[in-house]
C-alpha cells in the first residue's frame, strides 16, 4: 500500500514548474478523434486520468503513444463508437466522447461517467442541448446510447453553466451541418481552450459574446500539433500551500491571466503576490488573516477545485472564516479529516464554519477524493508532527508528482510503498523512470571507476 509521509511545519521556500493542465487536455485527447490525421499534444501530464482517457481511446481503435510529456494520436482507425464501463467509471471526463463520437461516427454508446463522489452531476444538460441538435438517446442497463442520422446546427441557450455539456456541444457542432450559436456557455479557460485546439484543426469558432459563440460547422478537421498549458488548479494548489506554510514560492509557469480570483482570495489573507512573465511569486509569511465570507462559483468565481485547499488554510488563520460552496454538494468530505488534526470545523449542508486553531497536529487521515487529498498535503506541511496520507490514488488522478513538487520547494514529504501503475501508460513512464535512475547510477559508477 502506498501513503504519503510528511515532518509538517516548517515554511516552503524554492521553486517548481507547474504541469500541464488536467482539464484541459482531457477533452483534447477526446476531441482528437474528429479528425483521421494524427494529433500531437505537448506538455501533458502523466496523472492517471490521462492514463485512463487513453485507454479509452484506444479501446476505440486508436493508435497512441505517450512519451515524455507527448501523446500522439491517430484516430485514423476507429473500430468502435462504444465506451467501456469499466475504464469509464474511473473518470468523469469519459462523457466528453459523447459529443466526439457523435461528430465523427454519428452514434456513441458509453455509461454514466464516474469520477470523484463529491456530488451528483447529471448529464441531463448535455442530453437536452444534443436532442435539439438532432440526436436522439435512448437508455438501457446504465448505458447511454446516442444517434443522428444528421447532426444539424441551432440555436442553443445555457439555462446553467456547465463545462462539460459545453465542450459536448462544441465538438459534436464543429462537424455539423449549419451553424449553432450557444448563448449562456461556460467561460471557463478549459472550454476557451478547446475552442482555440479545434480552430488550429480547422473548425470556424468565432467567440461573438462574452458567454457566446457561433460555430459554422466543416466538412473536414486536420491535424495539429498542440501546446497544454499550465494547470491553474495545480497552481492555486501550490499558492495556498505556500500561504498556509507562511512560505516563500515561486512557480514557473502558472497562468496568472486565469487565476485572478485565486490572486484576490490570497491578498485577502494578506499574502503577497506578483506576477511576473514567466510565473507567479508569491510570499506567505504574513497570510494569516480569516475571510469572513467566500463562496465558490463558475469561473471567474473562486474555483470549487481549491475550496477544500483553501479550508486548510484556513484552519489556522487569525479569525472566524466561513466559505459556501455553490456547485457540488458533498464537497465538504475533507472536513472531517481535517478535524482530526485538531481543526475546529463545523459543516453545514452548503456551508463551512472554519474556526482558527493555534496549531494543526499530525495524525493519519484519509483522501477520499482527488482535492480534498490535495488539501490534507498542505494541512500535513502545516501540522507539527507526523502525517500519514492514505487514499494517494486519488491525488494521483490530478497531481503529476506532488510529493516531489513539494520536496522541491523544501517539504519533509516522501512516499511510503510501491505504486505499481495500473496500465501500460504508466507502466511504460515508469519503466522509463527506472531505465533513466539505472542509467544515471551506471554513469555515476563508470565515472568514480575511471578516477
Amino acid at each position: 500500500m502506498e501513503i504519503i509521509e510528511i515532518f509538517g511545519g516548517r515554511p516552503l521556500n524554492g521553486n517548481v514548474t507547474v504541469q500541464g493542465s488536467k482539464n484541459a487536455v482531457l477533452p483534447m485527447i477526446a476531441a482528437s478523434i474528429l479528425t483521421d490525421e494524427k494529433v500531437v499534444l505537448k506538455n501533458c501530464p502523466h496523472i492517471d486520468d490521462v492514463y485512463t482517457m487513453l485507454n479509452l481511446i484506444e479501446e476505440l481503435g486508436c493508435r497512441v503513444n505517450f512519451e515524455n510529456h507527448v501523446i500522439e494520436i491517430d484516430a485514423g482507425s476507429i473500430v468502435c463508437s462504444e465506451i467501456k464501463q469499466e475504464i469509464a467509471k474511473k473518470v468523469r471526463s469519459s462523457i466528453t466522447f459523447l459529443g466526439s463520437l457523435l461528430g465523427r461516427c454519428k452514434k456513441a454508446k458509453l455509461p454514466f461517467p464516474g469520477g470523484c463522489t463529491i456530488g451528483a452531476r447529471p448529464i441531463n444538460l448535455h442530453i437536452e442541448m444534443l436532442e435539439k441538435m438532432g440526436v436522439v438517446f435512448t437508455e438501457r442497463d446504465d448505458v447511454l446510447i446516442a444517434s443522428s442520422k444528421e447532426i444539424k446546427g441551432t440555436n442553443l441557450k445555457f439555462y446553467k453553466k456547465s463545462v462539460g455539456a459545453a465542450q459536448n456541444c462544441i465538438m459534436a457542432a464543429v462537424l455539423a451541418n449549419g451553424i449553432t450559436r450557444i448563448k449562456g456557455i461556460a467561460v471557463e479557460p478549459e472550454v476557451m481552450e478547446l475552442c482555440s485546439f479545434l480552430r488550429k484543426m480547422g473548425a470556424v469558432i468565432l467567440r461573438t459574446d462574452y458567454d457566446e459563440i457561433m460555430i459554422k460547422g466543416v466538412d473536414k478537421l486536420h491535424g495539429v500539433t498542440y501546446d497544454v498549458p499550465s494547470d491553474r488548479i495545480v497552481a492555486g494548489t501550490y499558492m495556498l500551500a505556500a500561504a498556509a506554510t507562511r512560505g516563500e514560492v515561486f512557480l514557473k509557469k502558472a497562468p496568472a491571466s486565469h487565476l485572478h480570483s485565486v490572486i484576490y482570495t490570497l491578498k485577502q489573507v494578506n499574502a503577497k503576490i506578483e506576477c511576473l512573465n514567466n510565473g507567479i511569486f508569491i510570499d506567505g509569511k504574513n497570510a494569516s488573516k480569516g475571510i469572513p465570507y467566500i463562496a465558490t462559483d463558475n469561473y471567474p468565481g473562486f474555483p470549487t477545485d481549491l475550496q477544500s485547499q483553501l479550508v486548510s488554510l484556513l484552519t489556522v488563520a487569525d479569525s472566524k472564516s466561513i466559505i459556501e460552496e455553490k456547485i457540488f454538494e458533498a464537497r465538504f468530505k475533507v472536513a472531517d479529516q481535517l478535524n482530526k488534526m485538531n481543526a475546529n470545523i463545523y459543516k453545514g449542508s452548503s456551508k463551512l464554519v472554519v474556526n482558527p486553531v493555534k496549531k494543526l497536529c499530525g495524525t493519519r487521515v484519509v483522501a477520499e477524493e482527488l482535492r480534498g487529498g490535495a488539501a490534507l498535503v498542505i494541512a500535513g506541511l502545516m501540522a507539527e508532527g507526523r502525517t500519514t496520507i492514505d487514499g494517494c490514488k486519488y491525488i494521483r488522478r490530478g497531481y503529476e508528482d506532488i510529493v516531489n513538487d513539494f520536496k522541491a520547494m523544501g517539504a519533509d514529504i516522501r512516499t511510503i510503498g510501491e505504486h505499481n501503475g495500473s496500465n501500460k501508460h504508466e507502466k511504460a513512464k515508469m519503466e522509463n523512470e527506472t531505465g533513466e535512475k539505472e542509467k544515471k547510477n551506471k554513469d555515476c559508477y563508470e565515472s568514480v571507476c575511471c578516477i
